[in-house]
């Protein structure tokens, strides 16, 4: 079943921010200061609430969200642009640009903090295991590494309606590292469920890719990390100010070594995916600055061997997308991973075998929304709750059948009908995939009963005259 949003303007992008907020940012091409938060727990997905950006009744171009797992928080990066010069104002510095903390509730968003920084902060990436907020831009090759403060201890006696929400409420500390010589285009959290500690991925403009382990920037120097004292190792406290001024930069002008590094796509990665189980990392290219010519590959790595020290195997490239691919998606569950390119055109690839299965119209984006609370069962008990493609106006598919209170046996999708066959226990369901109604429907028993129902020709009633009138009329 599926859902649309009323809110027509075409997506650029989407943001799943977890649970206990579980809901869906939007950002839209148009209206580029507001972020749309959409509820992602039944069709049709509702708009329920935005983030609107603006400072002195001037708007923001925001960048980039990410939230906090376990928290009501999420943090967005915005831009706001220099005012026209006039005599008043030629002491403004010009552009100025932000990090803010959202609190996300039943109701309306609260702004929780805000800090400047030194540049626009394109890529955001929210590290779990360290709690740490990760940003980057591509004005230059600095990662912020930010930390968040502590939560404030609460007597037991205090009753419930006095106690704070959860969650951090400011950026208090923060170092500079220089990972690229040019600037950072993404950044992204490579989770590893058998391992004590993640890795961290970052892309540059220049089309290198590197790969470094969480919380060890400095693994693979000299000196031992623990022994640094330099002003890039340590976090600097920012508490006391919200300028940009109080943030560091790197004293040292050569870059960290990484782990590993990577040849991607000319211009830069704009996104990147990886897929835990089958420890692969893949990679898609963002747009030139001039023209449009970068293709639709997608570059693949096998990452099992990156703290060895061994050379990352690069894998046969995926050359299915004729244009350029947008974003990328992996369903651990299904072993699936979903790209979308700038055609709304999205294809299901097959996970290690990298091979092609399904290619159809979604949209130019695509994100996964978990099962959480009150979301129906899904089949055997799987953790994705739904898919949601973004192109024009927001549509949603889910894998379940809400208007049936069975549970779901097998699924099927008809690229060439646009149709969902769903199986359960006691009926088989045909849904349509562009507007998400059910078409129709048959029972098991009636199936059941045409089966086993003898081969002889169906007989007619007899007729029998009916005297009504002044003619003759039959029924059969």
């Amino acid at each position: 079943d599926g859902g649309e949003c009323s809110w027509d303007v075409q997506i650029r992008k989407l943001v799943y921010l977890p649970p206990p907020i579980h809901r869906v940012a939007a950002f839209p091409t148009k209206q580029r200061d507001n972020v749309m938060i959409v509820s992602a727990n039944h069709p049709p997905r509702k708009q329920s609430g935005m983030l609107k950006h603006h400072t002195s009744y001037r708007e923001h171009e925001v960048w980039d969200c990410v939230g906090v797992d376990g928290t009501e928080i999420c943090v967005t990066s915005s831009s706001l642009e220099a005012p026209v010069r006039t005599r008043r104002d030629q002491d403004d510095p010009g552009d100025k640009h932000y990090l803010t903390m959202w609190r996300i509730t039943k109701g309306m968003p609260d702004v929780v903090h805000r800090r400047e920084t030194p540049t626009s902060q394109s890529a955001l990436c929210y590290a779990q295991r360290l709690d740490r907020l990760f940003t980057g831009g591509i004005e230059e090759g600095f990662v912020y590494e930010y930390a968040f403060d502590d939560p404030p201890r609460i007597d037991h006696n205090v009753p419930e309606w006095k106690k704070p929400p959860p969650g951090p409420v400011a950026l208090v500390k923060c170092r500079c590292l220089r990972c690229h010589v040019f600037g950072i285009s993404v950044i992204q959290d490579l989770h590893r469920r058998l391992e004590d500690t993640n890795l961290i991925a970052t892309g540059s403009t220049d089309g290198t890719l590197h790969v470094w382990l969480q919380g060890d920037w400095h693994a693979n120097q000299a000196t031992d990390y623990d022994t640094v004292t330099s002003q890039d190792s340590a976090m600097t406290d920012i508490s006391h100010s919200h300028a940009s001024s109080v943030i560091p930069k790197p004293q040292d002008r050569t870059e960290l070594e990484p782990l590993a590094r990577l040849s991607a796509q000319t211009a830069g990665s704009a996104v990147l995916a990886h897929s835990d189980r089958h420890e692969l990392l893949f990679s898609c290219g963002r747009k030139p600055v001039h023209g449009d010519y970068s293709s639709g590959d997608i570059l693949v790595w096998d990452v099992s061997n990156v703290e060895i020290g061994m050379r990352l195997q690069a894998l046969t490239p995926m050359t299915s997308h004729e244009n350029r691919v947008t974003d990328l998606l992996e369903l651990p569950d299904e072993d699936r991973l979903l790209s979308a390119d700038i055609d709304c055109k999205v294809i299901a690839w097959s996970l290690p075998g990298l091979v092609p299965l399904q290619t159809f119209q979604g949209g130019n984006c695509v994100e996964r929304v978990p099962l959480y609370r009150d979301a129906p069962p899904l089949e055997a008990g799987k953790e994705d709750g739904c898919v949601i493609y973004g192109a024009g106006p927001l549509k949603a598919f889910r894998r379940t059948q809400p208007a049936v209170k069975e549970p779901l046996v097998k699924a099927h999708y008809d690229c060439n009908m646009g149709t969902f066959l769903c199986g359960s226990a006691h009926r088989i369901c045909v849904w349509d995939g562009s507007t998400g109604k059910m078409r129709s429907q048959v029972g098991i028993p009636h199936l059941l009963a045409q089966d086993t129902a003898p081969q002889s020709p169906t007989k007619l009633r007899s007729r029998r005259p009916v005297i009504k009138g002044r003619g003759k009329k039959f029924e059969v």
